[in-house]
């Protein structure tokens, strides 16, 4: 994997398009989010035409980062019109792309940008570094290629991209605290922050805020949690009826699967729940050193990182626990 790509046909590409379709992968989180505006912002300061279309609703407490300058969709809810251009951002794989993967073929041209482990070169042109802290990392190094420079846009259009950008890095590192943190991540992050006005404010509304029924539904969540191989692992799987009897939202659960993963002696945190279209579940895993939970969920239709993966399972939690106590033994 090289540590530079050459931008240049994908420079070529935009140059020549006006209207450009950005898709980030089904429930967006913060870096797959913040990619797409970033982009968005970029490609308008060049004076294109970009549109981002979601798989679903942006979960409640990332809302705080939709520009309201950006022309955006929801699935159901399309675009009409043809694009020259498509770019897949933070997507692994083209099943990533959900309802919109035809969107993206139909486009003229394609392209994708991804900083996951390689399992599917979907794009007509692909930009693939796994080396990539996060999807924004990556896009970085775009706006600073040789056919582009960064510190030529209008300087408070930079800084909105620049917010974005530096959003995106401190979402998918963890506040710069996973393993997935580089010398590199830190460096860029020292170019982006002198744009974010209230470095504290934002690690508070990414890591810190809560609800009440967020609270309610872990604490009955976590009086589920099961253990084994001598509690290298730990499981845990919540319910449509957990949702209900807290009065809590499928995003509630998103930090379940990392702060199993902070109990002493856990090795691998394995988190089930309904997944969103109600075909099955949704698998999220964890893991510490050099186990590679990305590995396991290739193997029964997922992907990720490292330390950090997931899967849309159509069977039972119960069925992929045997699986994960027989792949650890």
């Amino acid at each position: 994997m090289p540590e530079k790509f050459n931008w240049k046909p994908l420079a070529d590409d935009i140059s020549k398009a006006d209207r450009i379709l950005i898709l980030p992968h089904i429930s967006a989180d913060g870096d797959s989010i913040c990619s797409s505006f970033a982009l968005s912002l970029w490609l308008k300061s060049m004076g294109k035409n970009p549109v981002v279309v979601f798989e679903e609703e942006i979960e409640d407490r990332l809302t705080f980062l939709v520009p309201d300058d950006i022309e955006y969709y929801v699935v159901p809810n399309m675009p009409e019109g043809e694009f020259e251009l498509a770019v897949a951002v933070d997507a692994a794989t083209f099943e990533r792309l959900g309802k919109r993967g035809e969107l993206f073929r139909d486009a003229a041209k394609n392209c994708k940008i991804d900083h996951h482990v390689i399992v599917d070169s979907f794009g007509k042109k692909n930009y693939e570094n796994p080396n990539w802290s996060a999807n924004c990392e990556g896009l970085w190094e775009l706006f600073n290629n040789e056919c582009f420079c960064f510190y030529d846009i209008e300087e408070v259009l930079r800084g909105r991209i620049a917010y974005y950008l530096y959003t995106g890095l401190l979402t998918d590192t963890g506040g710069f605290a996973y393993a997935n943190t580089t010398e590199n991540t830190l460096l860029v992050a020292s170019k982006l922050i002198p744009y974010v006005k209230d470095n504290a404010e934002l690690h508070f509304r990414l890591f810190d805020a809560t609800t009440k029924e967020k609270v309610a539904l872990k604490s009955r969540a976590f009086s589920k949690l099961e253990f084994a191989l001598d509690g290298r692992v730990v499981f845990l799987e919540i319910t449509d009826e957990d949702f209900e009897a807290t009065d809590s939202v499928y995003d509630d659960a998103n930090d379940f699967v990392s702060d199993m993963r902070t109990i002493e002696g856990v090795r691998v945190a394995a988190f089930a729940r309904p997944n969103r279209n109600g075909s099955g579940i949704k698998v999220s895993m964890r893991s510490a050193g050099d186990i590679d939970v990305a590995e396991f969920t290739q193997s029964i239709g997922g992907g990720g990182h490292k330390n950090a993966a997931g899967a849309d399972y159509a069977g039972s939690f119960e069925e992929v626990k045997e699986k994960i106590i027989k792949w650890m033994e």
